[in-house]
């Protein structure tokens, strides 16, 4: 499951996902704005600019597709 929570100056993602460490690194390394990891409910928080999005696309493809298939079961 992914929520988008937009503002004006930027949108807030929750990605609900199971932690991992090498989606730690990779968030880490690309310098998006990772708010925190909720462990309660299993989800990334990050705060994209609309300068991330084209930056990160391949970034953000790849935990979003996690997401699906993690919810989906595949």
């Amino acid at each position: 499951m992914v929520a988008f929570h937009p503002k004006k100056e930027f949108c807030k993602i929750g990605v609900r996902l199971s932690r991992s460490t090498e989606m730690d690194q990779k968030v880490e390394a690309s310098k998006l704005d990772l708010i925190d990891y909720e462990e309660r409910w299993n989800r990334y928080r990050i705060r994209l600019l609309p300068e991330d999005v084209a930056k990160n696309a391949d970034l953000l493809t790849e935990p979003l597709k996690s997401a699906y298939d993690e919810a989906n079961g595949s």
